[in-house]
């Protein structure tokens, strides 16, 4: 086994990275690429609006009058998670997607949420399709993780706006390790999509949620979040051989967090975050039995995160 040469560099085009691999690369399982993501990659533009996903008590809360105008701007503070639109995260390198959904009340449409409402999905996966319209060689991940308050026939509705939107890009399940990109190019097929509940089970063009494991570090220390990320990198048992795994570079903050930290922010947790993650980052390849699959953060376009992962296919064997 020999070390491959990538050699994609900060002036590159990365909106073919893929694409740009070597052919060694392009011929081994997407399980053992390095993979961009985003963490709550539709929280770019969100409304005050509550949507079911949001804490019991932040619904209480913002049934009170005046919240929207006193807490609105505090609220969108602890929910934005990115700041570029699904299109723009294609453009910059992102395969992977972190997809949370809901219905909305006297709507037909699905919505991006996180805790409050974003737009409309069938936008994001418009923009999706175009994008891979545009660059036929590069693959994404779709995880669409998070479903709240959808019925049989919403979620009948959903697959079907997917499929729709998609079509033969798709590609149907099979055995995770056999993926690679040429032979998804050979198929021409473009798109992972997972679908995090029982109304997909039967439809043998959405994945379920076996099929990539995902643990989260759920705090707000940088130092807690890469001591769990480097326990799950070390935990050979844990970890299982025919699925994605995700290593999630996001801190959390709970309701304790918010009351002590005036102004609190996901953007300014990620900002401490950032160094730390990017430095265990670029320390992956030689410290620890595995090496990084997919790894999602927050405001993808900060601190160098995507090309540092899309670098981390350097390392890679063929």
């Amino acid at each position: 086994m020999s070390s491959v040469c990538v050699s994609i560099d900060d002036s590159q085009n990365v909106s073919e990275w893929m694409s740009d691999l070597p052919e060694s690369l392009q011929e081994i399982p997407l399980i053992h690429l390095a993979i961009p993501g985003s963490h709550d990659s539709g929280s770019f533009d969100l409304t005050t609006e509550m949507s079911p996903s949001a804490p019991k008590f932040l619904r209480f809360l913002a049934s009170l009058p005046g919240f929207h105008t006193i807490f609105g701007n505090a609220v969108l503070a602890i929910a934005t998670c990115q700041n570029l639109n699904i299109g723009k995260q294609l453009e910059a390198g992102i395969r992977h997607f972190d997809f949370r959904v809901s219905s909305k009340p006297g709507k037909e449409d699905i919505y991006f949420v996180h805790s409050v409402f974003g737009t409309k999905l069938r936008d994001a996966l418009s923009a999706m399709n175009s994008f891979l319209d545009n660059h036929p060689r590069e693959v994404v991940i779709l995880d669409i993780q998070h479903l709240h308050d959808m019925s049989p026939t919403q979620h009948k509705s959903f697959i079907g706006l997917l499929k729709s939107t998609f079509g033969s890009k798709l590609c149907p399940r099979m055995k995770v390790s056999d993926l690679t990109l040429k032979s998804m190019w050979d198929s021409k097929r473009q798109i992972i999509c997972i679908y995090q509940n029982g109304a997909a089970s039967r439809d043998p063009d959405l994945w379920t949620s076996d099929v990539i494991q995902s643990p989260w570090p759920n705090t707000t220390s940088v130092e807690e979040c890469i001591a769990k990320l480097t326990g799950y990198m070390d935990d050979a048992e844990s970890r299982v051989s025919d699925a994605f795994f995700v290593c999630q570079g996001v801190l959390t903050p709970d309701t304790s967090y918010v009351i002590a930290h005036c102004g609190a922010s996901i953007h300014k947790m990620t900002k401490s975050l950032s160094p730390a993650f990017n430095s265990w980052l670029a320390e992956s390849p030689t410290k620890w039995k595995h090496e990084p699959n997919i790894a999602i953060h927050d405001f993808v376009e900060e601190g160098g995160y995507i090309q540092n992962v899309i670098n981390l296919n350097n390392h890679r064997k063929d």
